[in-house]
């Protein structure tokens, strides 16, 4: 399968987020029964396409998901040198790009379960009534290996006024830190696999 048809096939899942989406600046979220029943999960996190305006953008991000994933019980991550390592072996350069066959293969190479890919899509600083209010947006997913099925997706915006009150309170000021929030939101949505008798 080409990587039009892999676009085809994400097109449902997109249309879920969008009908759970509602409004405000909200976690969109879709999951699989697949995942939702699964005892355990072997996943590769990919490098992040960067669409912002930040060249280092991506790699924060990157940073920010292994760290919250690491704090997922059940969840067990395969190293970054390690995958980076292996899509060079397979002329893998863009993982949103990539085909099933290819999904397939750096599964196997891997020993994976799934991989979560995603991008970057807003990481800046915006002018807003003369103040700078930092902005992030991401949409991400997790792929399972075998067949390239959507298994989780989440799509995510938050500028750091979103949460103030008065005086200041509550404003996130720093991109660093309103990504690192971002990230703990949208992994905070995969469903618990770290044991077969959880409460559903």
């Amino acid at each position: 399968m080409g990587a039009l048809e892999g676009t085809r096939r994400i097109m449902p899942v997109l249309l879920v987020l969008a009908l759970v989406a509602g409004c405000g600046s909200g976690v969109r979220v879709y999951r699989a029964p697949a995942l939702e029943s699964a005892v355990g999960f072997n996943v590769a996190v990919l490098p992040f396409s960067n669409m912002s305006v930040d060249g280092l953008a991506s790699d924060v991000i990157g940073f920010a998901i292994i760290q919250e994933m690491l704090n997922r019980d059940g969840y067990r991550l395969t190293s970054p040198s390690l995958v980076n390592e292996v899509m060079a072996m397979h002329r893998i350069r863009y993982a949103e790009r990539m085909t099933t066959e290819q999904v397939r293969t750096l599964g196997q190479s891997l020993g994976v379960d799934g991989l979560l890919i995603g991008a970057v899509d807003i990481y800046e600083y915006r002018n807003e009534a003369g103040e700078e209010i930092a902005t992030v947006s991401l949409h991400m997913r997790i792929i399972e290996t075998t067949g390239g099925e959507v298994l989780w997706a989440a799509d995510h915006h938050r500028a750091g006024n979103d949460g103030e009150f008065v005086l200041g309170f509550g404003l996130v000021d720093s991109l660093a830190d309103l990504a690192q929030k971002v990230v703990r939101e949208m992994i905070a949505t995969l469903p618990d696999v770290s044991n077969d008798d959880r409460q559903r």
